[in-house]
């Protein structure tokens, strides 16, 4: 994918006449689709994060038990807790790598798109 950007932004400059211009603009438009698919693929990652994120908070919570007092304890050792944990890593990887993926994908569908509309045609 990098080598086919780098190509449309060397190529350019040397848009001389409609076929050279006609292909740039389906190259970028190519460029465009397949970075379409990842920025949808990053924010489900985000989206599948942001669930995970919720039901860490709810297996946190049930991690804390009453004992006869009343008094909420906490139990680091129960299997909530554990499972808290496994989702909350989940939550966290999902939600920063989908927003790393979506901004890269964003960007480069930007630039794609200031490509296209730079040339004339």
């Amino acid at each position: 994918m990098k080598d086919k950007n780098k190509e449309a932004q060397l190529n350019i400059s040397d848009l001389h006449n409609e076929e050279d211009i006609h292909a740039f603009h389906v190259q970028c438009h190519a460029n465009i689709r397949e970075n379409n698919e990842k920025l949808n693929q990053g924010l489900t990652y985000l989206i599948i994060g942001c669930i995970s994120l919720i039901i860490s908070v709810v297996f946190f919570v049930l991690s804390f038990n009453y004992n006869q007092l009343k008094q909420r304890i906490f139990r680091p050792n129960s299997f909530e807790f554990i499972v808290f944990c496994a989702t909350a890593l989940l939550a966290v990887s999902g939600i920063i790598s989908g927003l790393i993926i979506s901004i890269k994908a964003k960007k480069e569908i930007t630039k794609n798109q200031k490509n296209i509309d730079g040339t004339p045609l």
